[in-house]
């Protein structure tokens, strides 16, 4: 059996997965309003994401960005418009991910999905695919180890393999650098980094683009107004005031962007990563 897993993550997906202009659209939102009734409503929204790019979603708290991803998931019904989602083999990251009640191992977290979604795999055909996955990943060596005794960024690592197992075309993450130190996000975005190279388009929910410049293509602010385009053409303070709705500071140096706004840093908790605590609300 052709191991389809190896062709795509050692950089070479075939002509199918490239393809060429417009067939190269991985997804499309039409006047996506999506929400809960009339309580609460985000949107609209449209967008165009393709094939090998990454997509950065921010906004403010509770401004509706996992409620997007949970519509683009299908959790949730639009309330009005379109998605078009040109493929079928989505992972998915999500924001909280606790850890097993029973004493998995690494290798067995990732095993045990790849197992459920492609049936038929030999023991030996599963060890090839989940160690090339925790290869990856960096979590080679953690094969034996128990899940619970990872740090935090080896345990979003883990579950950022565990999202590959059906070789996907689109993975979204929602807040997958909150609560990592430095080090760890940078990891984590190195892994998205070769994912992107590698031909797989993301969708990423942050609190904080900043660690993400090298990755990003297009961003998608909500909040008081939508917002949606390329990185560089979006990242325009005068946009983004109205975005969030308070003053936001855009400062280049050396040809890279910083954004600094009040809600910067505090995912959850308020607290920023210099340990001043903001207002709750």
């Amino acid at each position: 059996m052709k191991d389809l897993s190896l062709e795509r993550f050692n950089g070479n997906p075939g002509a199918s997965d490239r393809g060429t202009g417009s067939n190269n659209l991985i997804l499309k939102t039409r006047d996506l309003l999506c929400g809960y009734g009339s309580s609460f409503r985000v949107g609209p929204i449209s967008i165009e994401l393709e094939r090998g790019e990454v997509l950065i979603v921010l906004g403010p708290n509770g401004a509706g960005k996992t409620t997007f991803l949970k519509t683009v998931l299908g959790l949730l019904k639009p309330l009005s418009g379109g998605i078009d989602l040109l493929t079928k083999k989505i992972g998915y990251v999500p924001q909280r991910e606790a850890f097993p009640d029973f004493p998995l191992t690494v290798f067995e977290y990732v095993s045990l999905p790849l197992m459920i979604k492609e049936k038929g795999l030999s023991r030996k055909e599963v060890s090839i695919r989940v160690f090339e996955l925790l290869s990856l990943v960096g979590l080679k060596e953690k094969a034996n180890a128990k899940v619970v005794w990872l740090s935090g960024g080896q345990f979003r690592r883990l579950t950022i393999a565990r999202s590959l197992v059906g070789n996907p075309d689109l993975i979204l993450l929602d807040e997958p650098l909150t609560f990592l130190d430095l080090a760890s996000q940078r990891e984590v975005v190195e892994i998205l980094g070769i994912l992107k190279d590698r031909g797989v388009s993301q969708v990423v929910v942050t609190h904080d683009i900043n660690p993400l410049f090298s990755v990003g293509d297009k961003a998608l602010f909500v909040g008081n107004r939508v917002v949606f385009g390329k990185i560089d053409d979006v990242l325009r303070e005068d946009l983004l005031e109205e975005v969030y709705g308070e003053k936001v500071i855009v400062i280049e140096h050396q040809g890279r962007k910083c954004l600094i706004h009040a809600d910067h840093h505090r995912p959850h908790g308020n607290f920023s990563y210099f340990g001043r605590r903001f207002p709750d609300g």
